[in-house]
């Protein structure tokens, strides 16, 4: 469920057309290549219609350039493609709280909810939403609908995980089936799949783990959004289906313990669905239309964030709860 493309086609104005793949095969070629039709336009193959871009020229290197107001028009899979910043939560983060450099995106973490914007932090369900993002997890076609199961979107995940860093550290995350090992992880992402009491904490099952247990306490249960899903500490009971991550903590006594809860509740074909906006998501799906869902991260109260994006029109249409025309 890999969604970065990197064979999609660049056709300059003379007639020339190379792929991205073999621009990148050599940094000295692609150079001398965008210097020589830098003066012509590109029109990125993505899409069926193209997406048209430029040449521009930044401290004596070349580099392709989308159109402003053109970035999100590429097709998702495509390098240059970038959501709208009206259709994302992330422009309410500042530089503090996410960067990206040496290939990794920089993510500050911290589980209290951050104040008014720009925030200078994620909350661990608003990082999760950003690692669904980054798999391309929030995108739905009629063809991914089929494919959606445990196992790929597991996998996606995991390797995501490898591309970002929590707090300056490696996130080194144990998903069940997608991780052979959980030793040496200091985080856990799966679907919950079983909750029961124990003695002195929660017992949490996670979705194709049959090994290991994962115990919650009192604090962490009512101070986390996991309570919010699936019911009081007193009184725990498993809701629809919900996504979690945490930090793991392996106890002297040999127990898996979280903490710094995160949450997604997703629908049948995994899609974000938070905010009860599982039923408008589920329509789309059933009229077989290709869009993404758009995730609000901790701007949880900004109704300007549509609720998804259609993609199969000419331009991208926003749609807002609850028009769905």
């Amino acid at each position: 469920m890999e969604y970065t493309n990197e064979k999609v086609k660049l056709m300059f104005e003379g007639g020339l057309e190379f792929t991205r793949t073999w621009l990148a095969a050599d940094d000295q070629r692609a150079q001398r290549v965008l210097r020589n039709h830098k003066e012509e336009r590109v029109n990125c193959l993505c899409t069926p219609f193209g997406v048209p871009m430029h040449i521009v020229c930044r401290e004596g290197r070349y580099f392709l350039a989308s159109n402003p107001g053109r970035a999100s028009h590429h097709a998702l899979s495509c390098p240059s493609y970038h959501p709208a910043e009206e259709a994302s939560g992330l422009r309410h983060y500042s530089g503090e709280a996410i960067c990206r450099a040496s290939h990794h995106y920089k993510l500050a973490v911290r589980p209290e909810a951050p104040t008014g914007p720009p925030f200078d932090h994620f909350t661990p369900s608003a990082a999760l939403q950003f690692l669904w993002e980054l798999a391309g997890l929030n995108v739905c076609t009629p063809k991914t609908v089929a494919r959606r199961s445990f196992l790929p979107l597991s996998r996606s995940l995991w390797r995501v995980t490898h591309k970002v860093l929590f707090n300056k550290r490696a996130i080194r995350a144990y998903v069940p089936l997608a991780s052979r090992e959980i030793d040496g992880c200091q985080h856990v992402i799966g679907q919950v799949s079983r909750i029961h009491r124990g003695k002195f904490a929660i017992g949490v099952n996670l979705a194709a783990d049959r090994e290991h247990t994962f115990w919650v306490d009192q604090k962490q249960w009512q101070n986390s959004p996991i309570s919010k899903l699936l019911g009081t500490y007193e009184d725990p009971k498993l809701a629809d289906t919900t996504w979690l991550m945490a930090r793991l903590w392996l106890s002297p006594k040999g127990n898996f313990n979280l903490y710094h809860i995160g949450v997604l509740p997703v629908n049948d074909q995994l899609l974000p669905s938070y905010n009860g906006l599982k039923e408008p998501i589920d329509k789309l799906v059933e009229n077989r239309r290709r869009f993404f869902v758009c995730q609000r991260y901790d701007a949880i109260d900004d109704d300007s964030v549509p609720l998804a994006v259609l993609i199969d029109r000419k331009e991208p249409q926003s749609l807002y709860y609850p028009l769905l025309s």
